[in-house]
């Protein structure tokens, strides 16, 4: 695939523009096998998903059709007892189905139109008349439904569980949305939040963006911790296309501003009504300790200011050339860090988590015994099933070999997926979450220049501890502690 520019906006070049290159793959025989050029709009199958360079749905979609009407046929030439249809589509049909549904990129409307025609179909193999009310075929049993799967809601867990994989691994999709899907919208916060109907027009049709619809058609909330969000470095500050939405342009006019906005262009001053929002340059050519900043209108002759592409500082009654504006920030004061072990640990969301901890003294012996390399840590899981099948719990121990201070305490959980590797991680959690209390504490000690002897029987949890960017396999078990483990 080869990108153009056209107005700001990138395209795939056509077939006929890239006519004149060719791919030839060497051969063991000396010869080549030449990789034929393919129109962008033309969708192949890989690895069992239909796809195109576009990302137009409209092949996968038919595909996925075809799919499920062809096990309809399949039951209406021999048709099975109804326990046994139900089997085929639970066990054999559903796997088949969704398979892949994380790359399609359809509306919520397009796939349940598709996948609603199968249901039809199939409705009186199962034993239902096909014309009943759509809202009683996904409505689970204890409601008196049919308790079918909802294509759009298993679509969106399968997104949400690919971002979970994906998020701060370091692989290309995790970064593809922690940098440049957030960048390339230029809203402050967690764009996942906003509403998909006002913002839709100012991200491009990617993965991200089909994400964002499903998440905001069915109100569920995905949000990020808040050092992820891009939000003003300045008090007053607001992103451009925030304060353009304000001022009521229309969707054609806030894509056009959006692409100036990333490309650096000088245009925002003549698009701002009355001149009533005027975009300033910082000068600080004049400035002493104590005084205020002072901003400068930027002449249509100058070209913008890099650090200024995402946020506007703005006044409503400006002076004719020099301003002080509503954007402020304090002046930096290289305060002393007066955080101890114990107000770091305070800090942590959960603190259920020490209900059951024993330090010895306030911990401060912690980051010396840490720097010394005489601390060691031990950790175990358990599993009894036969006294509780719903419960594992995991300890641990941080013992300084040299004053012989200590902290020892457990966590426990409750969960159907409950087994002794929970455990194990459990127990993993704690010595994790001290030591990040110990270095919060104390952020002038280089956590990647010390080594701290670990005894752990399990190699799983060694093995996910030493890869923090490796992404996660699709079904991986007791994945949500790994993740926590891994942050």
């Amino acid at each position: 695939m080869s990108w153009k520019f056209h107005n700001g906006r990138a395209k795939l070049k056509t077939k006929q523009e890239l006519n004149q290159f060719s791919i030839a793959i060497p051969q063991s025989d000396g010869t080549t096998a030449v990789i034929p050029l393919e129109g962008n709009d033309v969708t192949k199958k890989t690895l069992g998903v239909w796809s195109n360079p576009l990302n137009k749905p409209t092949v996968p979609l038919v595909k996925l059709k075809e799919k499920g009407l062809d096990w309809v046929d399949k039951l209406r030439v021999r048709p099975l007892e109804r326990k046994l249809t139900w089997l085929s589509l639970t066990s054999q049909q559903y796997p088949t189905l969704f398979y892949g549904l994380s790359s399609l990129y359809a509306s919520p409307d397009e796939l349940e139109t598709v996948m609603g025609s199968v249901y039809f179909n199939a409705l009186p193999f199962l034993g239902y008349n096909r014309n009943i009310n759509k809202a009683y075929r996904t409505l689970p049993t204890d409601f008196q439904g049919i308790g079918l799967k909802h294509w759009s809601i298993e679509k969106l867990g399968k997104d949400t569980a690919v971002l979970l994989r994906h998020w701060q691994s370091g692989s290309a999709l995790g970064m593809a949305l922690e940098f440049v899907f957030l960048m390339e919208v230029g809203l402050d916060g967690n764009v996942l939040t906003q509403r998909f109907d006002r913002f839709q027009h100012l991200a491009t049709h990617s993965w991200f963006k089909i994400l964002w619809q499903y998440a905001d058609r069915y109100e569920l909330s995905i949000t990020f911790n808040s050092r992820f969000n891009v939000g003003p470095i300045r008090r007053g500050d607001m992103a451009l296309m925030e304060l353009f939405a304000r001022l009521g342009y229309s969707s054609d006019s806030m894509e056009v501003l959006n692409r100036c906005r990333r490309d650096n262009l000088q245009v925002f001053h003549h698009l701002l009504p009355n001149d009533k929002y005027t975009i300033y340059q910082r000068d600080d050519s004049q400035r002493t300790t104590r005084s205020g900043p002072r901003y400068t209108k930027i002449s249509t002759h100058n070209r913008y200011p890099t650090d200024a592409s995402l946020y506007a500082s703005v006044d409503p009654n400006p002076s004719p050339n020099i301003i002080n504006l509503h954007s402020t920030c304090d002046i930096y004061d290289a305060a002393t860090n007066q955080s101890t072990f114990l107000s770091c640990l305070r800090s942590f969301s959960n603190q259920s988590l020490w209900d059951n901890l024993e330090i010895d003294g306030d911990g401060g012996w912690l980051i010396t015994s840490i720097i010394q390399g005489t601390l060691e840590i031990g950790m175990d899981g358990s599993y009894m099933k036969d006294l509780s099948t719903s419960a594992c719990s995991g300890t641990f121990i941080l013992h300084c070999t040299n004053t012989l201070k200590e902290i020892k305490g457990c966590f426990v959980d409750s969960s159907h997926q409950a087994d002794n590797y929970g455990g194990e991680f459990l127990g993993a959690l704690g010595p994790l979450l001290l030591l990040r209390a110990a270095f919060m504490a104390n952020p002038q000690v280089d956590a990647a220049t010390v080594k701290i002897r670990l005894y752990c029987e399990n190699k799983g949890v060694v093995a996910h501890g030493n890869k923090v960017d490796e992404v996660l396999k699709l079904e991986q078990v007791q994945a949500d502690l790994i993740r926590l483990m891994k942050t």
